[in-house]
Order: structure tokens, then sequence, then C-alpha cells
């Protein structure tokens, strides 16, 4: 045998024993990644399954993911499972299934996901192919966001003539009618707010409780809250302006995220007609409950004078 053929006979063998393979599946391991819907809206739960099909003996490993997978958070992750191939007597499938949604609009996908291999032919990582999935608004792109979608326009109508004799006594009726209706708002302005001697934070945590997981109840009750410790506008101001607001106070990036997540959503059940699940609510409700607990901990006051020194 001449020396070129046996260099390049050596050349093969030591490519034929690298192990360290990146592929999609091989002959021995087939790996995808399948999800159960390509559309979905906003805010909309659907599943990612990780599956892989290998003979008995093979150890298969799925990669842990901490909050979000690509573009999508998690909002639930089941277990890994392992069960027979009913077509091939031989073969084993391992299976994990992920709830993820996304409060954004677009086109996006989720990234190959790699999965480990150790059998008789060695050690390797196989990766899934891409998923595309495109995430729509649930609010028309013409829609007016100033507007309830229930609320009809207005419609000028001919105004009756009063006469003159009854002008005095309509003019008196109407302004002792306003000033109840003043006074019926300041007394229910006066009871939400905290008591004197009752914190911000346990406040907001006792109208959480008897709220009953009423996701807009949920929502005002932050806002107020966000109003008496961070002394802004919170209650009336637009998802956008509230979120700045609190990234000018130095809050945390955590709860800002939550808070952003928690007013958007807000926005498109009121605006957009979005009916959301009771798992929905529950982890939004969760979200709000964690930000009121942790910003009740903290003491603004005097971490501005800290930050002035």
């Amino acid at each position: 045998m001449s020396a070129f053929k046996l260099l390049l006979l050596v050349g093969l063998l030591l490519t034929g024993s690298t192990t360290d393979s990146q592929e999609p599946s091989d002959s021995v391991v087939k790996v995808a990644a399948t999800v159960d819907r390509n559309q979905v809206q906003i805010a909309d739960p659907f599943k990612l399954t990780i599956r892989a099909t290998a003979p008995r003996k093979t150890t298969i490993g799925f990669p842990e993911f901490e909050k979000q997978i690509g573009a999508f958070d998690i909002v639930e992750a089941g277990q890994v499972t392992k069960s027979a191939d009913q077509s091939a007597p031989d073969q084993q499938q391992w299976s994990q299934t992920f709830v993820l949604e996304t409060i954004d609009s677009g086109a996006f996908e989720i990234p190959s996901i790699e999965v480990s291999v150790a059998d008789a032919e060695g050690s390797r990582i196989l990766r899934t192919e891409p998923a595309k999935v495109s995430v729509t608004s649930v609010v028309e792109t013409d829609a007016d966001l100033t507007k309830f979608n229930d609320i009809a326009g207005l419609i000028d109508v001919q105004e009756p003539q009063l006469a003159s004799s009854n002008l005095a006594w309509i003019v008196t009726v109407a302004a002792a009618a306003m000033a109840i209706v003043s006074l019926g708002l300041f007394a229910l302005w006066v009871a939400k707010r905290p008591a004197a001697l009752e914190s911000s934070k346990v406040w907001a945590l006792g109208n959480l409780n008897r709220a009953g997981g009423d996701f807009a109840q949920v929502e005002s009750i932050l806002r107020g809250f966000l109003e008496e410790i961070l002394e802004l506008p919170a209650v009336s101001l637009p998802a956008n302006s509230l979120i700045s607001a609190l990234e000018s106070r130095r809050v945390d990036a955590e709860q800002i995220a939550m808070v952003r997540e928690i007013v958007s959503v807000s926005e498109r059940v009121k605006f957009g007609g979005l009916k959301l699940s009771e798992q929905q609510s529950t982890r939004l409700n969760e979200s709000a409950r964690t930000v009121i607990e942790r910003l009740g901990a903290v003491n603004f006051a005097i971490s501005s004078v800290k930050e002035a020194s």
C-alpha cells in the first residue's frame, strides 16, 4: 500500500470516529420540535412539543429552559416522558411539551433546540428544525384605541326649546344633582384610599384578596398602589407613560416587565375584546401580587435622598 493511500485511510478513520454531530437527525435517532398551531393571537397560549425517537438503551437529554424559548414566554413546562414507539417495538420515544405565549405581534421563529444523544455510536448533539409561528394582534389595524369597542359615536340631536319660566328651576335642580354626585365620588375616593394607619402594601394586598381574581380590578388596584408609593398619576397614565415613569424611578427591571405585561394585556382586554383564560388571569394576578409585595418593601423616599446625595 502506498504512503498516500495509507494517509488517506487514516484520515477517513479519524473522520469517521468524530461523534460531535449537530444534524437535525441521523440514521439512528430522529428529533423534531412541533407546534400545535402556526398562527396565534397575542397572549394566546399554544403548545410546543420536543420529540426524540431512538432504539432502546439510548440516553436522550433535553435542554432546560428558564423563562423563555426564543421570543416566547414559558407559561407551563411539562415533564420529559418516555414511551414505546407503537410502530417499532425496538424503538422508544422521548417527549416534552411546553405551553408558550407572547404579548408581541409579528412573525417569530422557535429556534433549533439541541438534544443530546448517547448510545453505542458515541455521544453527539442533534438539532431540531426551527418552527415558525405568526402572532397577530386582537386589535384591528384601523381601530381607534381611544374608544371602547362597545361605545357608539356621538349623534347630534335637536335640543328642545326650554320655557323661560322653567329655566331657573332646572338650573337649580341640576346644580343640586351635581353637588350630590361630587360628594358621592369624593366619598368613594376616600373609601378606596388606604387608611392613615394602614400601609399602601397592606391596603393593596387586602383589596387583591377581595377582588376574587377579577383581572380588571387587579389592574386598577395595582395602578392605585403605584400611585400611592411613587406619587405619580398611575391611575390615568397610558401604558407606555407608566412604564417610562417606573424606569425613571429606578424600579427593578423584572418588576417593570411584570407591570408592562399586566397593563398591555389590560388594554387588549378593554379595547380589543381579548378573553383571558383562567390560567392566564391567575398568572397575571400573581404577578401583580409579586410587584406589590416587592415594591411595598422599598422606601422610595429614602432611595431618592441617597441618590441625590
